[in-house]
């Protein structure tokens, strides 16, 4: 009995499908172990309303700033998605779209920039805005973390960078690192 040539390559498909499958989630869970240590982010305070916000927004990725290929797998960093961000007193609330919120404490900001790349999105010169921040604070298993944006409106961009650096530069000097 021969097969027809159509099903033997359906079948060559299938399995090469369910392989790479198979292997991206092994290298997902792996990875997942391997940061079981990374600290959760904190959640964002109820109080009052924020002194700023942006709507139109793409959370990219947040990567350990001394790898910046590796992707942070602790939940709510893990994914990438449509976003809102709000300029609180405590810091930056991140609010993506299917995940809990996340606050990005303004005294653990280190720096923010304008990127052109990260682990898998590139734009136009310092169209991503990156936040240099200590996950966990000053907990000895805090990590240093970029967490980026991808702001379309350039005003709505500078302006974010502007209020951010702001944040920084009016934190306690000797939390601002």
């Amino acid at each position: 009995m021969e097969l027809d040539p159509k099903v033997v390559t359906a079948l060559i498909l299938f399995v090469a499908v369910v392989v790479f499958t198979v292997l991206a989630l092994v290298g997902w869970r792996s990875r997942r172990r391997a940061q079981a240590g990374v600290p959760t982010p904190l959640t964002p305070p109820a109080g009052p309303e924020p002194t700023d916000r942006w709507d139109d927004v793409h959370y990219v990725a947040t990567s350990e700033a001394a790898r910046p290929l590796e992707r942070i797998t602790v939940p709510p960093l893990a994914y990438r998605g449509r976003a809102e961000l709000a300029l609180v007193e405590s810091g930056l609330a991140v609010r993506v779209r299917g995940a809990d919120p996340f606050l990005i404490p303004a005294d653990a900001i280190v720096a923010v920039d304008g990127v052109t790349a990260t682990i898998d999105r590139v734009v136009e010169r310092g169209g991503l805005s990156a936040v240099r921040w200590r996950l966990g604070g000053d907990a000895p298993d805090a990590v240093e973390v970029e967490t980026t944006f991808r702001i379309v409106d350039r005003d709505d961009r500078e302006r974010f960078r502007d209020r951010l650096d702001a944040l920084v530069s009016i934190a306690p000097p000797e939390e601002n690192r």
